[in-house]
C-alpha cells in the first residue's frame, strides 16, 4: 500500500467493480461500498478499464493517475487506447499527484505503525487497529516470533465526520484494540483481549533453498 494513502484506508477495486459502479453525489457507488476518489498507479491496463474509468471521470470523481499505463496484450487497439488515454489525462479532475485530488482528510493521521480496518454502520465507525508487531508479517515466520513483553503506544487523531478525536492507542503484549465511535463522537473500546500461551522462541536456521524459492534470471 502506498504510504501516502494509508490514513484514508483504502480498497482493492477491479474492472468488474467499475464497471457496475455509479457516481452519484460526489461518490462512486456499488453496494455498501462507496469511494470518494480512485487511485491508479499500475504498468498496463486494458482498454475496457479505460473506458469505464474515463466514463467515472468525466462525471466528476476525482483520479490520482500516478503513471502512464500501457495497453497490455499481444492485439492492441493502437490510437483508439491512446485517444482515450488522452482524454482521461485532459479531464479537470485527473491529476498525478494524491495531494492534488484530496479535499478530504485522512480517517487517521498521527503514528501509523500498525495496519488497522474501519466499518461504518448506520449508527457508529468500529475501528480494529492490528498489533505493531503484526505490521508487514512475510512468509517464513519463525516459531516464537509473536514473542512480546512491551507494551506500544501510537498517539493518532481520528478524524470522524467533522470531529478530530486525539487517541493514545496502548498496544499490550499480543494485543490489538477495537473502538467504536458513535453518531456524537463518543468513543469506547470494546474488549477483545486474547492471552496466549507464552511462544517458545526457535531461531529459523536455513540449510540452502528452500523449496518455495525461484532462481532469478
Amino acid at each position: 500500500m502506498p504510504e501516502e494513502l494509508k490514513g484514508y484506508r483504502p480498497l482493492w477495486i477491479n474492472s468488474e467493480f467499475l464497471k457496475k459502479a455509479e457516481y452519484e453525489n460526489g461518490m462512486l457507488n456499488l453496494g455498501n461500498c462507496a469511494f470518494k476518489a480512485l487511485y491508479i498507479d499500475v504498468n498496463y491496463l486494458d482498454i475496457t478499464a479505460l473506458q469505464n474509468i474515463l466514463s467515472i471521470a468525466q462525471k466528476g470523481l476525482p483520479v490520482c493517475l500516478k503513471r502512464i499505463p500501457k495497453e497490455p496484450g499481444l492485439i492492441k487497439s493502437g490510437e483508439k487506447y491512446n485517444a482515450l488515454l488522452n482524454e482521461l489525462i485532459k479531464c479537470k479532475n485527473v491529476k498525478s499527484e494524491w495531494k492534488e485530488v484530496t479535499n478530504f482528510m485522512p480517517l487517521i493521521t498521527g503514528n501509523l505503525d500498525f495496519d488497522y480496518w474501519c466499518r461504518r454502520t448506520s449508527d457508529c465507525v468500529y475501528i480494529f487497529f492490528a498489533n505493531p508487531k503484526s505490521k508487514n508479517l512475510k512468509f517464513p515466520l519463525e516459531y516464537g516470533q509473536s514473542f512480546s513483553d512491551k507494551k506500544l503506544t501510537c498517539d493518532v487523531v481520528i478524524n470522524h465526520d467533522f470531529n478530530a478525536i486525539p487517541l493514545k492507542l496502548e498496544f499490550e503484549p499480543y494485543q490489538s484494540l477495537l473502538i467504536k465511535i458513535n453518531n456524537s463522537g463518543e468513543v469506547s473500546s470494546i474488549d477483545i483481549n486474547f492471552v496466549p500461551k507464552t511462544s517458545a522462541i526457535v531461531p529459523r536456521v536455513k540449510t540452502g533453498k528452500e523449496k518455495w524459492e525461484v532462481e532469478k534470471k
